[in-house]
């Protein structure tokens, strides 16, 4: 609890979102299935709404149906499936672009995406985005993916972002494709997260 007063009152916010100017979309983008995106973004969102006290929704773009097992954690089985209220933050299952057009209309801080690399929807939706995070595998059978979505967001401004790295391979793409390629804390409770892990979101995203 400490260091959430810490990152909500005692570090200089530098975001428009003080200043009520506009909304921040974070795109989180899978490059392949099981690679810890879905997770990744409810930790994103836990730190936005919990952490920096931001109104904050994530949103399922990708169609997996994560979110229909997070609804029935809620235990609020009378409410909207599409978009109900979790540990304080807003989730919207699997929105058109039209339905999220219409979200991004509502007064949220922060949106957040959760996305996958092979809808083509969700690509051009991603470079939309404010924030871009890539989040993939290193492992043998994976990296290719990893590889490929890198390549094909060549050009423009976002980071990796892996779980469990290898670290070798994290050297290799940061060199090779001129890119911050990163290592994401585990937690297994995206909603109960470590020191650590609050100050790798304030270090990497740059937003407090």
């Amino acid at each position: 609890m400490k260091l959430w007063k810490l990152l909500k009152n005692n570090i200089p916010r530098t975001s428009a979102l003080l200043h009520g100017s506009r909304m921040l979309k974070v795109g989180v983008i899978g490059a392949g299935r099981g690679v810890g995106t879905t997770h990744f973004a409810l930790m994103a969102s836990n730190y936005f709404a919990n952490g920096l006290g931001y109104k904050t929704a994530v949103v399922e773009c990708n169609g997996h149906g994560d979110f229909v097992k997070l609804y029935d954690e809620t235990k609020n089985m009378d409410g909207d499936m599409r978009c109900f209220s979790y540990k304080g933050i807003d989730c919207c299952i699997c929105p058109t672009t039209d339905e999220l057009g219409q979200l991004y209309m509502k007064k949220y801080d922060v949106v957040i995406c959760d996305m996958n690399y092979e809808a083509k929807d969700n690509i051009a939706e991603f470079l939309r985005c404010d924030v871009r995070i890539v989040v993939g595998s290193t492992s043998v059978y994976k990296l290719g993916r990893l590889i490929r979505a890198v390549e094909g967001f060549e050009g423009a401004d976002f980071m990796v972002a892996v779980f469990m790295s290898d670290k070798k391979q994290l050297r290799k793409l940061t060199k090779n494709y001129n890119i911050k390629a990163v290592d994401i804390p585990v937690e297994i409770n995206p909603m109960k997260m470590t020191s650590e892990t609050l100050e790798w979101f304030a270090y990497y995203l740059g937003i407090t």
